[in-house]
């Protein structure tokens, strides 16, 4: 399952191989909640135009659907992320669905940044809140050890925003809801806040959480919590980092590799994969111990499980000795 990325790892990685995970610096955004939501300069309230990149329609229950996590929220601020994006900064009322933070981001493009890439975007937004306001959110959680977004990312699915406190006022793609919902009615004044809350809890009651990276910098923890271990030789490159088209999600090189010894999974001894590293770390001639994830499920494509994933091979029979232990532990369970 990788739903986590289908609008923006798959879709990115398609175009220019993006993946990636780190801190953002946070001296605009983030001091205590309430402060920032009644103190905010006016200019900090009030975003410029964003887009997001959204290549398949969905009406607003195929877009429930596909979200990781659906939260009730409160508009804190937001600022410019990097050359290209924006991001907003939300603190939470109530989790209809997901295990969000008590704060949290969501990242989108800025069209007057990306004006050469316009034609990538199926909806032009004016991302307008209101501090006041409740809003809730559909959103896809950004998943990667690699990405340089916060660790309680998000990205906005299909810029989809409904206003709890005046339903009518809702917005996907840049257009009035309402043209995009078959089951509510959001011209409907009579149409309340629990009706909408009811109907998208029980909707996604059973969607796909989204998984997390390893943020532990343990060698245990990561080589544990990993779904493959792999003994690899670094072959031609796939696309490095002065090839990417943004740097804004992240710094990463993408090399083919064959797997000379599996020590964790179910990859075959002489597999050929890809793998996506974090810039100029390694080269190729090289061999090293990754602990790694599957992208996409079927795929070919391979991400570290953490920040701290690759390991020299001098470092090999730890991990032998530790994924053993691990194996012993989960015998005894």
């Amino acid at each position: 399952m990788i739903k986590t990325l289908v609008l923006i790892v798959l879709s990115i990685l398609a175009a220019y191989f993006l993946t990636a995970c780190g801190e953002m610096d946070q001296q605009t955004i983030s001091k205590d909640a309430q402060h920032d939501i009644h103190n905010s300069p006016a200019e900090y309230r009030t975003p410029p135009i964003a887009v997001e990149k959204s290549y398949v329609y969905r009406t607003f229950e195929e877009a429930l659907l596909a979200s990781t996590d659906v939260i009730i929220a409160q508009y804190v601020g937001h600022k410019d992320f990097g050359e290209t994006l924006i991001v907003y900064e939300f603190v939470v009322h109530e989790r209809v669905l997901g295990n969000a933070a008590d704060r949290f981001f969501v990242y989108l493009e800025n069209i007057y940044a990306t004006t050469t890439r316009r034609e990538l975007a199926s909806s032009n937004v004016n991302m307008l809140f209101e501090n006041s306001t409740s809003y809730l959110l559909a959103l896809e959680k950004l998943w990667g050890a690699d990405l340089k977004t916060h660790e309680d990312g998000y990205i906005f699915i299909n810029n989809l925003v409904v206003n709890l406190d005046n339903p009518s006022e809702s917005n996907m793609y840049n257009e009035p809801l309402s043209k995009h919902s078959t089951k509510l009615d959001f011209n409907n004044s009579n149409l309340s806040r629990e009706q909408i809350i009811s109907f998208v809890s029980e909707l996604t009651a059973n969607n796909t959480l989204s998984r997390e990276h390893i943020r532990s910098g343990n060698i245990e923890d990561i080589i544990s919590g990993s779904h493959y271990v792999l003994v690899v030789e670094i072959n031609e490159a796939l696309r490095l980092l002065n090839e990417q088209a943004s740097r804004d999600w992240m710094e990463t090189d993408i090399y083919y590799c064959t797997i000379i010894q599996t020590l964790k999974g179910d990859i075959e001894v002489g597999h050929k994969m890809s793998m996506v590293f974090f810039a100029d770390t390694v080269k190729t001639g090289q061999q090293f111990i990754i602990a790694a994830e599957r992208l996409s499920e079927g795929g070919n494509m391979y991400t570290m499980s953490s920040k701290n994933s690759v390991y020299d091979m001098n470092q090999l029979e730890e991990i032998k000795r530790i994924i053993i232990g691990s194996i012993s532990e989960n015998e005894k369970r």
